[in-house]
């Protein structure tokens, strides 16, 4: 949602989130960020008011070290999540 006040852009976007599992990954793996075989962490977030979430968990893949979000793949690729 935007709102407009006083010539000012507001985004509204998702409120709060908090860990909901944070577990290792695999083996470790390259980090193209990092350059280096580094180790990844699945983590799955969800609102703090899940009740009132219109999109429910979301997993990710990040780097342990650096924290980027599919490090592991190469540059330009990304997961998707999901139905096939």
């Amino acid at each position: 949602m935007i709102t407009y006040a006083d010539d000012k852009v507001v985004i509204c976007g998702p409120g709060p989130t908090r860990v909901i599992r944070d577990e290792k990954d695999g083996q470790d793996r390259w980090c193209f960020k990092c350059r280096k075989r580094r180790e990844f962490r699945f983590i799955v977030t969800t609102a703090v008011d899940w009740e009132h979430d219109y999109y429910g968990p979301s997993g990710s893949i990040h780097c342990a070290v650096c924290h980027l979000t599919d490090g592991d793949c190469f540059p330009g690729r990304y997961r998707m999540w999901g139905e096939e």
